[in-house]
């Protein structure tokens, strides 16, 4: 199980509001499968994240010192009172930066994080799948993770460009018109 933001807190042990943040209530029980405990604050942070992943059991087998980048929203802090560390900062925001994220439980196949974007790290997302598959005794083609995000983009885009009209797009938003659209759709 991965939980992300929010859900990292959810999986944790408790959740604190002590001044009413987000709720009435003080303080959650939260579904207690991570030893975490997140405190809310007033104060809403908003960063682009940048480190490596920082062990190499369970869920994140094969993962140790990948890099991974991605993005944090949240209040508050959260504690990870005994478990594993799962991601190890090196910048903050394009700032260089330290410290750590997330939580692996003790049996490693719960995984607890802030970093938004996650799965979008290719080799990340790829030791969790094979190791996902040793479990259950599958095999794995490596070429079928062979997505490239700018063909999937691409893909979009000519949608978009089919079906959306965009001649009358154009016209709307004010932009000169010179040629017609190339085959494909894509502007």
């Amino acid at each position: 199980m991965i939980g992300i933001c929010g859900g990292y807190q959810m999986l944790g042990e408790r959740i604190s509001d002590p001044e009413g943040h987000e709720s009435r209530f003080t303080e959650a029980r939260g579904l207690g499968l991570l030893p975490v405990v997140t405190e809310f604050s007033p104060d809403k942070s908003t960063e682009q994240v940048r480190g490596v992943v920082a062990a190499d059991r369970g869920l994140l087998s094969g993962a140790m010192g990948l890099p991974v980048s991605g993005y944090e929203i949240h209040m508050g802090h959260t504690r990870v009172e005994k478990g594993q560390e799962a991601i190890k900062f090196s910048e903050r925001s394009r700032s260089p930066a330290q410290g750590f994220d997330g939580c692996l439980d003790g049996d490693s196949l719960t995984l607890g994080t802030y970093m938004h974007g996650l799965f979008h790290n290719d080799e990340l997302r790829r030791a969790m799948l094979r190791f996902l598959a040793s479990r259950r005794g599958i095999e794995i083609e490596e070429d079928r993770f062979a997505a490239s995000l700018d063909k999937e983009f691409d893909r979009l885009a000519d949608l978009v460009t089919e079906h959306l009209g965009m001649e009358l797009l154009f016209d709307i938003v004010g932009l000169p018109r010179k040629a017609p659209l190339p085959a494909g759709g894509t502007v």
